[in-house]
């Protein structure tokens, strides 16, 4: 189980790295409002459906919630993002927000 909880965290790390980056040129989480990025998912918007994903597994602005990360994750690996599916194959292998 540390094992497990050693990768997703290392996964996680290497994630928030690269989403760093990413948000230097663009908005952040921390800047756009959770209704707003709900809308942008919605509409089929992977990096706000990935966002998304990370705020409920991290319970950032809203209640954590392993499901809701789940259901998030999901849709951006549907579109192919990687780390996406990355993570959503550690939720399943780890349980969380999944049956």
């Amino acid at each position: 189980m540390r094992t497990r909880s050693f990768r997703l965290l290392a996964a996680l790390g290497l994630l928030l790295c690269v989403v760093g980056s990413w948000a230097q040129s663009t908005d952040t989480a921390t800047e756009r409002s959770i209704e707003t990025l709900k809308k942008q998912a919605a509409s089929g918007d992977v990096k706000a459906q990935f966002i998304l994903g990370m705020d409920y597994y991290e319970g950032h602005g809203v209640l954590q919630d392993y499901a809701q990360a789940v259901i998030w994750y999901r849709k951006a690996a549907e579109q192919g993002d990687a780390w996406a599916q990355v993570i959503l194959g550690e939720l399943y292998q780890n349980g969380q927000g999944v049956p």
